[in-house]
């Protein structure tokens, strides 16, 4: 109903989708029932001290740095470490963690290459 129609990646005959993000209907609205609790407003409020961290942190390294890349530099780190803190995962470098799990997963054309990159840059 309505929106625009993304081409499916050619590894999703391969996996089941990422839930919620890639899921329909009634199995979309069963994980969101599961997770809304988790992302109240309650719950928001609660995160608020672990978002401002990231924010300030990542912000004062790109300061230092003085130019960056916005997904990369600013909204990868920022996303990821308060996924992770959030999940309860204790992780020194969030977003080479995101960026290996997404890639293991994707069972697409040209991950092969794709898990070299993100290994040489997790392992960094």
């Amino acid at each position: 109903e309505g929106g625009l129609l993304i081409p499916k990646s050619p590894g999703d005959k391969h996996r089941l989708p990422f839930v919620p993000g890639e899921a329909d209907g009634e199995v979309h609205d069963q994980y969101r029932l599961a997770l809304n609790p988790h992302f109240s407003k309650q719950k928001v409020v609660e995160l608020q001290p672990v978002i401002d961290r990231y924010v300030a942190s990542t912000i004062d390294a790109i300061l230092a740095r003085g130019e960056f890349d916005v997904i990369e530099e600013l909204a990868g780190p920022i996303l990821s470490g308060i996924a992770c803190e959030h999940l309860g995962l204790v992780v020194d470098r969030p977003r080479p963690f995101f960026k290996t799990l997404f890639a293991l997963v994707s069972y697409g054309a040209g991950v092969e290459g794709e898990l070299s990159d993100v290994r040489r840059e997790f392992d960094a």
